[in-house]
C-alpha cells in the first residue's frame, strides 16, 4: 500500500454476468492470515465492470504493508478468471498507483495463506476491492515558489508519460494541459483577498471525489469545487 486507507468492499469481475458465488479474501502478508473474506456472487450488486459485496466493517490498510486479495477457485467452476499477465505500463495506467501498487499473482492449492508467487503483474483484476482514503494526521506541508512548483509538477508529468509509454507528443500535450491548469489556478488565487487563506490540491480524479465527499459533509455551508 502506498497510503492509509478503508477498504469498505471486495469485488469479482462481472462480464460476462457471475453464475456461481465464491469466497473473496483479504490477507496480511505480515502476519500470514486474513483480515477480511466475503461472497460475491450473482446477487451482488455490479458497478462498473465488478460484482461488489460490502464489508460489515471497514478494514484500514497502512502504508507501506503488503496485503493479497484471493477469490475462493474449484475445479470446472462456471466462471472463467483473468490468467494473462500485463506489462507495467498497462498497470500503471489502468489502476489507482498512487493507492496501492499491484506486484502479481499469488496462489495455493489448499485452503490457507496464499503463500505461492505465481508471477510478475499476473491475473490483474481478477479480484479487486474499494476503498476510501484516511486523513492524514500529520499532513505534510513543502513550500514553494511558483517556479519551482512548476518546475516540480512539470517533471512529474514528463515521467509519468514516460512510464506509460508515451512519446515526445504525449509528453508536450501534458504539459500544455498542465500550463492551462496552473494559469487558471493563478487566476483563481489571484482574486482572493490578500488576507484569505487557500489551498490547492492536485491528485486523479478517483482520489478528489471521497476527500470532496467528506469535505462537503463536514463543512455542509461551506464551498467546495472541484
Amino acid at each position: 500500500m502506498e497510503v492509509d486507507c478503508e477498504v469498505t468492499a471486495l469485488g469479482r469481475p462481472a462480464e460476462p454476468p457471475l453464475m456461481e458465488a465464491a469466497i473473496v479474501t483479504l490477507w496480511s502478508v505480515e502476519r500470514e492470515e486474513p483480515l477480511t473474506s466475503t461472497v460475491v456472487g450473482p446477487s451482488s450488486r455490479v458497478e462498473g465492470y465488478y460484482a461488489w459485496e460490502p464489508l460489515a466493517e471497514p478494514v484500514v490498510l497502512r502504508p507501506g504493508h503488503e496485503y493479497r486479495l484471493t477469490q475462493r477457485c474449484r475445479a470446472n467452476m462456471l466462471d472463467r478468471w483473468c490468467d494473462a499477465t500485463a506489462e507495467e505500463s498497462e498497470v500503471i495506467s489502468q489502476s489507482w498507483a498512487s493507492l496501492a501498487r499491484f506486484q502479481g499473482g499469488v496462489c495455493r492449492n489448499s485452503a490457507g495463506f496464499p503463500n505461492r508467487l505465481d508471477g510478475n503483474f499476473r491475473r490483474p483484476g481478477m479480484v479487486n476491492f474499494k476503498a476510501i482514503l484516511r486523513p492524514s494526521k500529520e499532513p505534510s506541508l513543502d513550500t514553494v515558489t511558483r517556479e519551482q512548483l512548476a518546475q516540480r509538477l512539470a517533471k512529474a508529468t514528463a515521467e509519468e508519460a514516460r512510464i506509460s509509454g508515451g512519446g515526445m507528443q504525449e509528453v508536450e500535450g501534458r504539459l500544455a494541459a498542465l500550463a492551462g491548469l496552473l494559469a487558471l489556478l493563478a487566476d483563481e488565487l489571484s482574486s482572493l483577498a490578500p488576507a484569505a487563506a487557500a489551498m490547492a490540491l492536485l491528485a486523479p480524479e478517483e482520489e478528489l471525489r471521497p476527500i470532496a465527499a467528506g469535505a462537503a459533509s463536514a463543512m455542509p455551508n461551506g464551498m467546495l469545487e472541484l
